[in-house]
């Protein structure tokens, strides 16, 4: 396995199913308490680093490996959090004026065809960008929509078994949340 490889073709790519199992270990440990109960965000973004430094000091190449695509990409995200900070665009939509980033990271291919991301200005974007970047919007919206129609069925389920857990309110009507959120909502009065 080369570091191309885990680098490119993202969190499992070149692993050997040793190495994948190790890694998902490693995850599961650092991410979840004895019951279960994940971690705080900032405690698993240190027991990952903590378990994985180990791992790679122990001699686990797929931990240096990993090691190195995650600080890549933290130093990417660092970057694009910066990036976006500095070049700002006002812009009215009725009363309100919303303050953006005049940046938009555009899908590119280089020569080889593979696929990389790279961020340009909106005053460069051309009208077959400015239509993809609508389509990724559109898209996210829907995902957005998707999550809060979710979220509205089980605030529902809640309400109509009075009970405020979400665990406990499936149990009351008899049902996994699976078995719940795949069947046909019933009518929402406005």
């Amino acid at each position: 396995m080369s570091r191309a490889d885990v680098t490119r073709t993202g969190l499992h790519g070149g692993f050997s199913d040793e190495d994948r199992a190790a890694y998902e270990e490693l995850l599961c440990d650092a991410g979840y308490d004895e019951w279960g109960q994940q971690y705080p965000a900032h405690e698993i973004k240190a027991r990952v680093h903590e378990r994985l430094t180990a791992a790679a000091e122990a001699g686990a190449e797929w931990a240096v490996h990993v090691l190195d695509r995650d600080a890549q990409a933290g130093h990417l995200h660092a970057f694009r959090r910066w990036d976006r900070t500095q070049h700002v665009v006002s812009t009215r939509h009725g009363e309100r004026v919303v303050k953006r980033a005049a940046v938009v990271s555009m899908r590119r291919r280089d020569p080889r065809g593979d696929l990389y991301y790279q961020g340009s200005f909106l005053e460069a974007l051309s009208l077959d960008e400015v239509l993809e970047q609508q389509a990724n919007t559109l898209t996210c919206a829907r995902g957005v929509q998707d999550r809060y129609a979710t979220l509205e069925r089980l605030r529902v389920l809640m309400v109509e078994t009075g009970v405020h857990l979400v665990g406990p309110a499936l149990d009351a009507v008899g049902m996994t949340l699976d078995e719940y959120l795949m069947m046909t909502p019933p009518e929402v009065a406005s």
